[in-house]
């Protein structure tokens, strides 16, 4: 098995509402009815939840353009909410968008390594 050769990640931060909520949280999405996209999901929200310590909001799916569209397998990461303003004040912090960053970092090195 050769594993995958590209993968589409879209990275984002999520918001509950225009006004301060108390969402809180990491999730990621994939495509409906794809297994490679739960599969890549499952491994990049892992790292998210090890990484930044916040809650486990779960492996979704969604129909988003970005997952629909691609020729690849796709997932879509939400990394906080900027509708919480306790999250918000730490996802503009630089060391808390570096954790984000090693948390897709180590996904993609899991991935690479067990051949998804």
């Amino acid at each position: 098995d050769q594993g995958l050769d590209k993968v589409y990640v879209s990275v984002h931060g999520n918001a509950a509402t225009d006004l301060w909520s108390i969402a809180t949280g990491v999730e990621t999405y994939h495509y409906p009815s794809s297994q490679t996209g739960i599969d890549l999901a499952t491994v990049f929200q892992k790292h998210l939840v090890q990484q930044t310590g916040w809650k486990d909001r779960g492996i979704k799916e969604a129909k988003f353009y970005v997952l629909r569209k691609t020729t690849m397998p796709a997932i879509l990461t939400e990394n906080g909410f900027f509708s919480n303003k306790a999250q918000c004040e730490q996802m503009l912090s630089i060391e808390y968008r570096d954790k984000v960053a090693e948390a897709h970092v180590q996904a993609i090195l899991e991935i690479e390594k067990d051949r998804i």
